[in-house]
Order: structure tokens, then sequence, then C-alpha cells
């Protein structure tokens, strides 16, 4: 999910200059399920984690500048096409430690999991390439209505993390993983138009 607030300067009417504050909220989860049967003795029930259940929010800051072309079909009508940059940055945490528990069948709490995580790049800022294509309509009060493609393409990996997966108090499984926050949706604008 994305918001924010651009300012439109307009260097002709075909091209201009779009810049401002976004927020962009981006989620990440994990799925696994922990069999009774593997574990000794047996865990007391089957658990099976996704979703909802293992979901984590980043908030992550930006300032995107972004070249506009505008192609007309009408006179009320146009498509427009923005390559730009962002700059980001993360608001997530420095570290993040997440255990998986489960009770055996003599109701013992083990541990199943472990994840170990980074979520903010360091603390450092980051930049990444935006491309934005839509259709625009003017309406009757002269403001405008945008609905376009958007995406956010990064080559830098601002979640890093590490995940171990026990069994009877051994390590039988382990790994990493990461995020850059690349993504492609659709965005809906309502621009307010100053005219003079």
């Amino acid at each position: 999910m994305n918001a924010g607030f651009l300012n439109h300067i307009n260097i002709n009417p075909y091209t201009g200059v779009n810049t401002g504050l976004e927020a962009t909220l981006l989620q990440r989860n994990f799925n696994t399920r922990f069999n009774r049967s593997e574990y000794s003795p047996e865990l007391k029930n089957s658990l099976v984690l996704s979703g909802k259940e293992t979901n984590v929010k980043d908030l992550v800051i930006s300032l995107p500048i972004a070249f506009e072309r505008r192609y007309n079909l009408s006179r009320n009508e146009f498509i427009q096409v923005e390559p730009g940059i962002r700059l980001n940055y993360s608001t997530g945490s420095d570290l993040e430690f997440q255990q998986v528990h489960g009770e055996n069948i003599n109701g013992e709490n083990i541990k199943l999991a472990e994840i170990i995580t980074y979520s903010n790049n360091d603390a450092a800022p980051w930049v990444s390439g935006l491309i934005k294509a839509g259709y625009n309509r003017m309406l009757k009060n002269k403001n405008i209505a945008r609905l376009s493609m958007t995406s956010n393409i990064s080559f830098t990996k601002y979640v890093a993390g590490n995940y171990d997966i026990y069994q009877n108090g051994i390590i039988i499984s382990d790994g990493s993983y990461s995020s850059t926050g690349s993504y492609i949706g659709l965005s809906f604008s309502y621009m307010f138009v100053n005219t003079k």
C-alpha cells in the first residue's frame, strides 16, 4: 500500500517533473509447518504458520522525482509515462528476533524455529528506480483522475535475515532470505489543478 503527496511542475504542455513525499507499507511473512510425529517426544499438535500469523510490515518513506511525458488522446484525455528515481528510507528495526515454540506431549515448551532479520538497510537510505504509465482524464472541475501501472525497481536488499529450523534440539535446516522491496502495482491518483 502506498500513499503520498506529489507536486507536478510543468515544463511545457507535454512534459513536467513530479516530486514529493511517499510512504509505502511493505509486508513480508513466512509459511511453515511443523508435523507433530517428526519430534520425539511428539508435539501435542502439528503447527502451521502462514499469512497473518507471521506478517510483519515495514514502512518505507520515499522522496521520488520523475520526468513526466504526456501523449494526448483527446482534449480531456492523455497517457502519461514517468521514469524516475526514489530516495528511500526504511523505518524497520535494526534487528528483529523471532522464535517459534511448540509444546510436546510431556508438556515441555521446545524451540522449533528461530528467525533473525535486519530490516532497515543498516539505517542507510538507498536509491531505487520508478516507472509509471497510465490513463488520465481531465474532469469538469479541471482536476485530473489518473489510473496507472506503477513500479519500484530496487537492487538493494533492505531486508536480510537468517532462519534455523530445529528438531529435537538440533538444527535440521537453515537458510537466508532477503527483500529489495521491488513491486509492480496499480495506482489511482486524483490531482488538484491550480489554474490561473
